[in-house]
């Protein structure tokens, strides 16, 4: 089936903004489970935006410019970084997802 990206990066960004100022997640689609950890990610020195998958990387050649636009550096040398990254393992199904957030990084996994 074809990856939803561009939906799964809106989730992830969306999930970043309401994390700034609430506790609790409103995420669509709901995610099976929440483990929440210490400490917070922040854009404020730029980040890396990457992904293994060639099929993937205009994608995130779009974010990178929608981040350009709100004022968010995009460089390959940030400390901090969100990867797109795909699996072909069954676990997630079709259209799961895992959501990974670190002080250091975002990883977003999808089929």
């Amino acid at each position: 089936m074809k990856p939803y990206w561009i939906q799964l990066f809106l989730l992830l960004y969306t999930a970043l903004g309401w994390a700034q100022v609430s506790t609790s997640w409103s995420v669509t689609p709901q995610p099976n489970a929440i483990t929440y950890s210490p400490g917070t990610f922040s854009m404020a020195g730029g980040i890396l935006i990457s992904a293994a998958d060639t099929t993937v990387r205009p994608t995130v050649a779009f974010f990178e410019s929608r981040f350009e636009v709100l004022g968010i550096k995009t460089s390959a040398s940030a400390q901090n970084s969100i990867r797109l990254e795909r699996t072909s393992t069954s676990e997630l199904g079709s259209e799961g997802y895992r959501l990974e957030i670190t002080p250091q990084s975002i990883v977003l996994t999808a089929q």
